[in-house]
């Protein structure tokens, strides 16, 4: 979408839909395409991840100054040398940001679909102790989320330092 014109006018609006939609409405319809069972939470993560990845990655392939691309032209650069050499490097903030979102939103994605399914994991828990009013075991279903939650976007953060290097 970022590299296409073309690309980006057919498929854009879906991503733009499918970024602004209320995922959770889909997990019925994932529930009566894969059944209950691991398929049903995997495309529930995706759902809830990949639009806001593909739009980040559009915008880091729109994020290369045209300046360096011309002057990559210029010294006869192959189309996939600027792309590794130009924009992969000025779009990996973009890129990285755009993938703590999507671990961000996946793990919502997850719990989500899972109290809807209420059958497995830890929003099946959530669903089971928050329907019986146990505070105490809602709570600290709660919290090992929150935690789950920030360890994946800690590791994300972490790979992003190591393969970003800020100019300072």
């Amino acid at each position: 979408m970022g590299l296409s014109r073309f690309v980006d006018v057919a498929i854009g609006p879906y991503v733009k839909a499918g970024l602004s939609a209320p995922l959770i409405a889909f997990v019925p319809v994932f529930l009566m395409i894969f059944g209950i069972g691991p398929a049903t939470r995997i495309a529930t993560v995706v759902a809830f991840s990949v639009f806001i990845v593909a739009t980040n990655a559009a915008t880091a392939m729109r994020s290369s100054d045209p300046r360096l691309i011309e002057m990559a032209h210029s010294f006869g650069a192959s189309r996939w040398a600027i792309f590794r050499d130009v924009r992969l490097p000025a779009g990996a903030p973009y890129f990285l940001a755009g993938l703590r979102l999507g671990v961000a939103r996946g793990v919502k994605g997850l719990i989500n679909g899972e109290v809807l399914i209420a059958i497995i994991g830890l929003g099946g828990l959530v669903k089971k102790y928050g329907t019986v009013f146990s505070m105490d075991q809602l709570y600290a279903v709660i919290l090992l989320i929150v935690l789950y939650a920030a360890i994946a976007v800690g590791l994300v953060s972490m790979l992003s330092k190591l393969i970003v290097v800020e100019e300072r």
